[in-house]
């Protein structure tokens, strides 16, 4: 049966897993030098994703897209493969480390421009925990999930701050004209410890 969604909300926590377990083994058959026949029967479009994969509690490999055209059981695989052998902050993910780490996966919504008046507030505008940012000016990008902020325990500021650290700008170009800062909201699903 093909089940037809439009919207981040609608996918459910069965489907969530189905798309992590999904990303586990496009990583292996890669590793393993075949091709993965067998995908989710998922009709998802206009969803960002971003997997991440972790060894021993600590960042191995995160990679995705914060919007995508193509349909959400792609975009996983490419972001899946992208996080196991692209990201350039880690050497490719090898046969031998496959089986010590954890896969997580972040669908994104739509982002949502913020307009001046609420980046003078941005505590009343952005929800820890919640949202996601973006952060475009010029050529530059950063993204950070809404994971980020929890961990390292941000106020609304220091993430926008932090933001645009991760897109190579200064600390507060959030603040400067030309500088554009976007909010999404997203569902983690991970696999089970």
């Amino acid at each position: 049966m093909l089940v037809v969604l439009d919207a981040l909300h609608e996918i459910t926590e069965k489907q969530g897993a189905l798309l992590v377990e999904f990303a586990r083994n496009v990583v292996y058959a890669k590793l393993e030098g075949f091709e993965l026949k067998q995908k989710p029967e998922l009709n998802a479009k206009g969803l960002g994703a971003f997997v991440t994969i972790s060894k021993n509690g600590e960042l191995r490999g995160c990679m995705g897209f914060v919007r995508s055209k193509l349909d959400l059981v792609e975009t996983v695989r490419l972001a899946s493969l992208a996080a196991a052998f692209e990201d350039p902050r880690f050497p490719p993910l090898t046969k031998d480390e496959f089986s010590q780490v954890k896969f997580e996966l972040t669908l994104l919504g739509e982002p949502r421009l913020l307009s001046e008046f609420e980046l003078k507030n941005p505590e009343r505008h952005i929800v820890i925990g919640r949202d996601g940012l973006l952060i475009e000016r010029g050529l530059n990008a950063g993204v950070l999930l809404p994971q980020v902020a929890v961990e390292y325990q941000l106020d609304a500021t220091r993430f926008l701050d932090l933001t645009c650290v991760k897109a190579g700008l200064p600390r507060g170009c959030w603040k400067s004209k030309g500088t554009k800062v976007y909010v999404f909201s997203a569902k983690i699903f991970e696999e089970p410890s």
